[in-house]
């Protein structure tokens, strides 16, 4: 495209679908290799802005990339998906224990509202207790933890890398349709 003319994100979703996944792999990469080479308050720092990298390059994969393709690579991107997922259980959770700390410190986060649903005798003392929001980065584990959620810092990273490098594949099938058409090839 020359300089000047007009470049529009919607007709473009595969480049913003691409892009917004790599620049979250990349942080993924970035903070996993300072957690590594790092010690003390930046290491510390660096191990929650690394749940965030990994929980939105899951959530760009999912949501940018996966309507975008075809079922065959729907389904292929799908099992990296779902395996990345398996590598990384409770992603979702540690994300929103970090985002929202007030809340589960309070022992009145989502998640913890939801136990006490089932269970009223939970208080929220308890309930917060469960839910520690105790974040860091353990290096004689070589784990991250957000309370009692654990990531393997390399096998994350291993599943990170697996589940990008299959969206940059399934990306490179994206055709687009013109304006009006139907888009026989998708759900």
């Amino acid at each position: 495209m020359a300089p000047g003319e007009n470049w529009y994100p919607t007709d473009n979703p595969d480049a913003i679908a691409l892009s917004h996944t790599q620049w979250w792999y990349w942080a993924s990469q970035l903070t996993a290799t300072r957690i590594k080479e790092g010690s003390g308050l930046p290491q510390q720092i660096d191990a929650r802005f690394y749940i965030v990298a990994l929980h939105q390059l899951r959530s760009s994969a999912s949501t940018l990339a996966m309507p975008l393709l075809d079922a065959p690579n729907r389904k292929i991107l799908g099992i990296a998906i779902g395996d990345f997922e398996r590598q990384c259980s409770d992603l979702t959770l540690a994300r929103d224990i970090i985002m929202h700390f007030d809340d589960y410190t309070a022992g009145t986060g989502n998640k913890q509202l939801k136990r006490q649903k089932t269970d009223p005798t939970l208080t929220p003392a308890v309930l917060s207790l469960q839910f520690a929001t105790g974040i860091g980065y353990y290096p004689t584990e070589g784990q991250v933890c957000v309370g009692h959620i654990s990531f393997d810092l390399d096998s994350a990273q291993q599943a990170a890398a697996r589940l990008f490098d299959v969206l940059v594949v399934t990306l490179k099938t994206y055709r687009p349709h013109p304006a009006g058409s139907e888009e026989s090839d998708h759900d």
